[in-house]
């Protein structure tokens, strides 16, 4: 008897038991959060090579050295998403071996890496590869290989080079080989897409070479600052004093470089007779496509322009629509030419749209033609020269006009005649360099306090 209860008993919990397993496997199901793992390897024990896998693109194969003293190499197989960490036992001494990227896409951090080679370049990206690098710590990518780049960026492939944490510490140097670029190419090349969003980057190009962008004689590059703190130095001209530009094309460019600033901090300089941002000393091409919407932005040259071309080179096509802008030439135009430019060519087309731009240098002359929509444009030396600053439309020629008595360093919001707004900033004076056309001119600025100030009167 029981016996029977028991079994009676049971067969109820076996009841209970199947009816809470069927009602949970009714709800719905909840994913667990994914996390891509990370792996760790060491530069110091041998160079690294990272490529797609041949049988699954969702994979990577990275191919290094286990150990320090280790003869033989091994291969792990990594997803894509996974971060591919390369540090370095001490980074306080160099190391010569070097790291590739030949195929597919890699998340790769520099911890603390310090390259420095005679064979090659410290990092190659291969065409139609990507790299994105994250910064963590100081870390180093210099090669003394001549015609090679410190960081190489083949045509077709992509880096985008950001920081961990909001360390500054979180920094890249790069420094390239005789004719080759600190980031961008090697000599006789094409340069892939460079992106910078974040650390403290300084890239150097030797001799001829561009800081960021083409080696000697190269072929183009697309370059975009959106954040982080930039220095880039053409490379030193040696015996022939023609150096790089500091962001932009080497010497003897052969193709367009386009160069896209929207934010961070980006000081550039180019060597001798080369842009600070722009073309190098007798490139052949046309000139850069640069477009500044943002940032804070210093450019410099001695013989070529600050912003636009090199020496026998061309101006290209520069639009300004916000940020800070300071451009010089110690021969040149701060913004246009540099000097002796190839004059069978029509040299540069410059448009103002916003923005603070201050240049230091001679503006209207070697036939440049520049338009004003807006922003303040301030000219240190006289203008001169028979082209005249014209208007967005082509239809009127206008004259600098400073208007004062706002506060200082203060983003403004302008109009300009009852027109269309655009956004501007006053300098340390509290002064707007603005371009009007002769005659009765007035200007409506609010500050961004709210407050309005209203300037009229004869445009003289």
């Amino acid at each position: 008897m029981k016996k029977e209860k028991r079994m009676k008993i049971n067969k109820k919990l076996l009841s209970l038991l199947l009816t809470v397993a069927m009602s949970i496997s009714l709800l719905p199901a909840v994913a667990s959060p994914a996390y891509a793992a990370s792996h760790t390897y060491h530069i110091d024990y041998g160079s690294i090579t990272i490529s797609e896998n041949a049988l699954d693109s969702g994979y990577l194969d990275i191919t290094f050295i286990a150990s320090s003293g280790a003869s033989s190499s091994s291969t792990d197989t990594i997803p894509v998403s996974d971060d591919i960490v390369i540090t370095q036992t001490n980074s306080g001494t160099s190391t010569t071996n070097t790291i590739t990227v030949s195929s597919g896409t890699a998340n790769v951090t520099l911890k603390g890496v310090n390259v420095s080679t005679s064979s090659g370049s410290a990092f190659t990206i291969r065409s139609d590869a990507t790299a994105n690098l994250t910064l963590s710590g100081a870390n180093t990518l210099k090669t003394s290989a001549t015609d090679c780049a410190g960081l190489q960026v083949q045509r077709g492939a992509e880096v985008t080079i950001d920081k961990e944490t909001s360390d500054a510490n979180d920094s890249l140097t790069t420094v390239g080989g005789s004719r080759g670029a600190g980031i961008g190419s090697n000599r006789y090349s094409s340069v892939g897409t460079i992106t910078i969003s974040g650390g403290t980057v300084t890239a150097t190009g030797g001799q001829w070479g561009a800081g960021i962008g083409g080696g000697f004689s190269g072929n183009g590059a697309t370059i975009t600052i959106n954040g982080g703190t930039v220095t880039a130095n053409g490379g030193q001209g040696g015996v022939a004093v023609f150096g790089g530009a500091g962001i932009g094309s080497g010497v003897g460019n052969l193709g367009s470089c386009t160069v896209n600033i929207s934010g961070g901090t980006v000081n550039a300089t180019g060597v001798t007779c080369s842009a600070g941002i722009g073309n190098g000393y007798g490139s052949i091409s046309y000139g850069s496509v640069i477009v500044i919407s943002g940032g804070t932005v210093t450019a410099s040259s001695e013989n070529g322009a600050g912003i636009g071309g090199g020496e026998s080179a061309h101006g290209g096509i520069i639009t300004i629509s916000g940020g800070k802008v300071w451009a010089h030439s110690d021969t040149a135009m701060g913004i246009g030419s540099g000097l002796t430019n190839r004059e069978s060519y029509a040299d540069g087309v410059i448009t103002f749209l916003g923005g603070t731009t201050v240049i230091s240098d001679y503006l209207a002359e070697r036939s440049s033609i520049y338009f004003i929509g807006g922003g303040s444009v301030k000219v240190r030396r006289d203008c001169s020269g028979s082209v005249m600053f014209e208007t967005a439309d082509k239809e009127t020629v206008v004259y600098e006009t400073v208007t004062s008595g706002f506060p200082i360093n203060s983003s403004v919001t302008c109009s300009i005649n009852g027109g269309d707004e655009f956004s501007s900033t006053t300098d340390e004076n509290g002064c707007l360099y603005l371009w009007l056309p002769k005659g009765e001119g007035s200007v409506a600025a609010a500050c961004s306090g709210g407050k309005c100030y209203g300037v009229s009167g004869t445009i003289e």
